[in-house]
């Protein structure tokens, strides 16, 4: 059909993927004009490639790897989750897969991202935040060090605070790779410092 969008399957024995590339997919998806997704698969992992940075030119690197062995385990991260989700006959539109993989590109690069800030805040956020929050003292080297790690908890918090209704503390801990016990005694410092504070203006 004139103007279909084409689907390309490369399937390869099982183990026989390389970590991270599309495989011979790249010069069969460049070859079709209409080419908007390329699957690659050795029938245990699924790598989904789509042509995010130039037209009809396979990226390098998948925007999704699905291991069908997570999804036994039900380990399954929520983006892999969401992209099996998306190829329901019901729901699947390859118009969107160029979109979609932006999209999850970009979330994973978001998620890189804060994953450092929340290892490791850099300077200039220390400061905006102790400024937001009306945190005293000359910002010297050695006080900024002092309230990193702070910044860094206080981040993780706020983000588990904002997320615990919908996936619970766990869960949340086990993908940010953060002992829970961490948040509860952060937590728990928090309400006593407030409790006090209480108590100081009576």
């Amino acid at each position: 059909m004139a103007g279909a969008r084409a689907i390309g399957a490369e399937c390869k024995k099982v183990g026989a993927l390389n970590e991270g590339q599309c495989g011979d997919s790249k010069g069969y998806f460049s070859a079709v004009q209409t080419s908007t997704l390329g699957i690659l698969t050795d029938r245990i992992m699924w790598k989904r490639c789509s042509d995010t940075s130039h037209d009809n030119m396979m990226d390098d690197a998948p925007f999704v790897t699905i291991d069908l062995r997570d999804v036994a385990t039900g380990s399954l991260a929520d983006h892999q989750l969401d992209a099996l989700q998306r190829l329901r006959r019901e729901v699947f539109n390859p118009g969107n897969v160029v979109a979609d993989a932006r999209r999850k590109l970009h979330v994973a690069a978001y998620i890189g991202v804060l994953e450092k800030v929340f290892a490791q805040p850099d300077e200039g956020m220390v400061r905006t935040l102790m400024a937001a929050a009306g945190i005293d003292g000359r910002r010297t080297g050695r006080m900024l060090d002092e309230q990193a790690p702070e910044v860094s908890h206080a981040i993780l918090c706020a983000f588990i605070d904002a997320h615990r209704e919908a996936y619970g503390v766990e869960p949340i801990c086990r993908v940010l790779e953060i002992a829970p016990s961490g948040y509860y005694i952060y937590r728990q410092r928090q309400a006593d410092a407030t409790r006090q504070s209480a108590r100081a203006c009576q």
